[in-house]
């Protein structure tokens, strides 16, 4: 399973990206801004993450920009009701490319035309606002917040909720 945009590909993960997917993993900023990354990030968290990535109701797929595995956008299906909640993060080198903005579109491109879903979600917390950026650039509609629903070390985290019918990009 591919995803090609104008510069990227995204590609279902082996066993051989282990050290590449450790490496793009292993950030104290990036596990701040997320939910469920562990910091520090282990050969063991990306072998589950593999396990996990070609599932029924899964798709992790890496982002590989100029050859390089540079991060990961997540796909969770619920096929009872016909829609997904897509995760993502990129390593910190590849920031302020606009990177993310291209792989969230070309996996909103995939939902909504190969896996024929109706609707595409995402959160952030608001701690991390340039995730946000990412979602309004791919034509998502800020649908409410969540005051202080998340705690990650003793913070109380307000979370942002996102989304995008597919009947809207017809």
């Amino acid at each position: 399973m591919i995803i090609t945009t104008k510069r990227l590909l995204l590609r279902l993960p082996t066993n051989k990206n282990i050290k590449d997917i450790v490496k793009i993993s292993n950030f104290k900023v990036l596990s701040l801004k997320l939910s469920s990354l562990p910091y520090p990030y282990s050969e063991d968290s990306a072998k589950e993450w593999i396990k996990k990535a070609n599932s029924s109701n899964y798709i992790g797929f890496l982002i590989e920009f100029e050859k390089e595995v540079v991060g990961v956008i997540n796909i969770d299906i619920s096929k009872e009701h016909n829609h997904a909640t897509i995760s993502y993060y990129l390593a910190p080198q590849y920031w302020n490319k606009k990177i993310m903005s291209e792989a969230v579109g070309g996996v909103v491109d995939f939902c909504f035309n190969k896996l024929n879903l109706i609707r595409v979600a995402a959160h952030h917390f608001h701690t991390n606002m340039a995730s946000g950026k990412v979602l309004l650039r791919n034509n998502f509609l800020l649908e409410g917040i969540r005051r202080k629903h998340f705690k990650k070390e003793n913070e109380y985290l307000d979370i942002y909720d996102y989304g995008i019918l597919k009947e809207s990009l017809c």
